[in-house]
C-alpha cells in the first residue's frame, strides 16, 4: 500500500512557500517497491536520444545554467538526485562538471548509463545514509523533492555529501507559479 491503504495521495500546497507535496507520504519501503518495478515512468523509453537530448536541453538549461551559476566560479563536481534519463547530467557535463546521479527508476537509470554512457548512476533512493567521496561542490534535482518519504533524512543525506560552501538546487512544483 503505497499510500496508507488509500488507492492514492492528495497533492497539498504549503501556504507560506507553495511547495506542492505528497499527503499522505509514502514510505521509504513502498517508494522503493514502486519506482524499483517501474511503477512510476511509463514503460516506454525514448527511441531517438538525439530527439530526448534535444528536448532535455529546452527543458533543464534555463535551471542548469541557474544553479551552476550559483555554485561557484568553476566546474566542480555534482550530484543529481533523481537524475531521471540523464538529459540534465548530460548537458550538465557539457559545461565541463563531474557528475553523479541517482535514480529510484531502474529502467531509467540503464537508460542513462547505457544509452547516454553517463558513468556514476547509482539505482535507488536517497537517506540520511548517502555517502560520496569525495563530496560535490552541487546537489541538483528537478522535480524530485516532493516525492521523498523523508524529507529530513534526505536532507541530512545531502549535508553529508556536499563539500563546506556547497550547494543544492531543487526544483519543486509550486501552485503560485506556472514557472517551477
Amino acid at each position: 500500500a503505497l499510500y496508507e491503504g488509500k488507492p492514492f495521495s492528495e497533492w497539498k500546497a504549503c501556504g507560506r512557500c507553495g511547495f506542492v507535496h505528497q499527503n499522505p507520504r509514502p514510505t521509504l519501503e513502498a517508494l522503493q517497491d514502486f519506482y524499483s518495478t517501474g511503477q512510476y515512468h511509463p514503460p516506454t523509453l525514448p527511441g531517438d536520444t538525439g530527439q530526448y537530448l534535444e528536448f532535455a536541453r529546452w527543458y533543464f538549461t534555463e535551471k542548469i545554467d541557474y544553479a551552476v551559476a550559483h555554485a561557484g566560479p568553476s566546474p566542480g563536481r555534482v550530484l543529481e538526485i533523481g537524475c531521471g534519463l540523464g538529459g540534465a547530467r548530460s548537458l550538465i557535463q557539457e559545461l565541463g562538471w563531474a557528475t553523479l546521479g541517482i535514480e529510484p527508476d531502474s529502467a531509467q537509470a540503464r537508460f542513462a548509463t547505457h544509452t547516454l554512457g553517463l558513468a556514476g548512476v547509482r539505482q535507488g533512493l536517497v537517506d540520511a545514509s548517502l555517502s560520496l567521496d569525495p563530496k560535490v561542490d552541487l546537489v541538483f534535482s528537478n522535480h524530485a523533492f516532493e516525492h521523498f518519504a523523508d524529507l529530513d533524512s534526505v536532507i541530512q543525506g545531502v549535508s553529508r555529501v556536499l563539500k563546506p560552501g556547497g550547494h543544492i538546487f531543487t526544483a519543486v512544483p509550486t501552485y503560485f507559479s506556472n514557472r517551477s
